[in-house]
């Protein structure tokens, strides 16, 4: 069997996403290609590599190969929808170049052992994201989400720089997680530097107060960008959190629970009750995105292992429902019906393969049974009740509650009289039955996706 070093892995996908950004200057065909490849080739080679660090600050492990196959799968499905979603956009090449670079932050990010490596992910993530908002037909809409992104991006990046100042501070020089866990105490300080930390992923992660900006990006930009941002970027977000939950943070345990515990709690009931009171069904997918994120923060607060697992299973299973999302709202677009869901009245039965793939996204996130979000909703909830049980009765209720808008979107895209829109479903047909068949396939097998995220969630609890 073929074993790649770490480090040829890394080196790899790092020449292929500079040659993907330079054939921003080439055709369309030609960016898609060299995209693909850029995306393709280090999935493969991350599941053949060996275990190991890198430099010191950068490790391949389990959790690693977990959130690249997310990362990159989302990526590889986002790529096809741009190609599809921007056919006659003068600049499509660009955007195409700039996804596989904004993927390897994300990929460097899921890969940081030490705060300064992560900081370089997370800034090689987000730069390329600036361009991607911004670079749309829509230009107005496009760039007003562009700028509010961009403002709450750099309010993060401040924050995380105090916090890693903090921490640097704290223990003697160090920026690596566990140097770092061995020279921390619950002090005053500690816990100033953790609260910064918690408030720089919260923004990241669009946990409420800090979900401002994803609303505007999902009913501004790129439809594929956006999912690219809402499933790729988070679950990377997520990556790096796990192992300084895990690992930098252990001394502060108690801590963690209740802070994220109350961060939880506020983001799934509120980002439900704000998704009850949407009537865009693009701001209704964000708000659901938001209340999604605190689902998984509820798994990651417990800090036990089989919450653990469940949390990044469901990573997987919204990113996979959440890219089919905006693939039909991307469709829907380009049909010229409008984003109201009052106005959506039949829409499905006008355009029954995208009516279809819009309701097949709908009902995982809902949690359907035997659909992806269903199996790891039922996990996170287990996984939860065995540390807190106050928790998971506030998770189960969340759940309840999301049924409402849920079935509300659905009810707009069958009944009433269909509108009358353009056919679309032959130009979107293998964008959306990629997306489809990702997502039917992590709903049929879920005995092969939870192993792996088991593994995942075990080489950070070992570490």
């Amino acid at each position: 069997m073929l074993v790649i070093e770490p480090t040829t892995f890394l080196l790899t996908a790092t020449i292929l996403a500079i040659a993907s950004s330079f054939s921003a200057l080439a055709s369309r065909r030609v960016a898609l290609t060299v995209a693909l490849i850029a995306e393709v080739i280090p999935l493969l080679l991350c599941a053949a590599a060996s275990d190991g660090v890198i430099m010191r600050v950068l490790v391949l492990d389990s959790l690693t190969r977990y959130i690249a196959l997310v990362v990159f799968t989302v990526a590889i499905l986002t790529t096809v929808l741009t190609y599809v979603h921007l056919t006659e956009f003068e600049h499509t090449s660009v955007v195409l170049g700039l996804i596989p670079v904004s993927t390897l932050g994300m990929l460097l990010m899921a890969m940081s052992v030490d705060l300064i490596a992560l900081l370089v992910g997370w800034e090689l993530m987000s730069l390329p994201c600036y361009a991607l908002l911004s670079i749309y037909p829509a230009r107005k809409r496009a760039v007003e989400a562009a700028v509010k992104y961009f403002v709450l991006d750099v309010a993060e990046t401040a924050i995380f720089v105090t916090s890693l100042a903090l921490f640097y501070g704290l223990s003697g020089g160090a920026s690596k997680f566990e140097e770092i866990a061995r020279s921390i105490t619950a002090s005053p300080y500690s816990v100033l530097a953790f609260v910064l930390l918690i408030t720089a992923f919260s923004i990241k992660l669009c946990v409420i107060p800090f979900h401002m900006w994803l609303p505007d990006v999902a009913d501004g930009a790129n439809p594929a960008v956006s999912a690219l941002l809402i499933a790729a970027a988070k679950a990377a977000a997520y990556a790096a959190l796990v192992r300084i939950l895990w690992v930098m943070l252990a001394p502060l345990a108690q801590t963690v629970f209740i802070v994220l515990a109350c961060l939880a709690v506020i983001t799934m009931t509120l980002g439900n009750i704000m998704a009850l009171d949407s009537r865009n069904i693009f701001r209704l997918i964000a708000y659901s995105s938001i209340a999604h994120s605190g689902y998984i923060i509820c798994g990651l607060a417990v800090l036990r292992l089989n919450a653990l697992t469940a949390a990044l299973f469901h990573i997987l299973t919204v990113a996979v429902s959440d890219v089919l999302a905006f693939a039909s709202l991307a469709a829907l677009i380009d049909s010229g019906v409008a984003r109201e869901l009052d106005k959506l009245s039949g829409f499905g039965r006008a355009s029954p393969l995208v009516g279809v793939s819009l309701s097949l996204s709908l009902l995982s996130l809902l949690g359907f049974p035997i659909l992806a979000a269903f199996w790891s909703k039922f996990m996170l909830f287990l996984g939860v009740v065995e540390r807190s049980r106050e928790l998971a009765v506030v998770f189960a209720v969340n759940c309840g509650i999301s049924v409402g808008y849920y079935i509300r979107a659905f009810k707009a895209v069958w009944w009433g009289a269909p509108p009358s829109v353009r056919d679309v479903s032959a130009r979107y047909a293998p964008s959306l039955a990629m997306c489809m068949v990702v997502l039917l396939l992590v709903s049929v097998t879920p005995f092969v996706f939870v192993p792996l995220a088991q593994a995942a969630a075990i080489s950070v609890a070992l570490a």
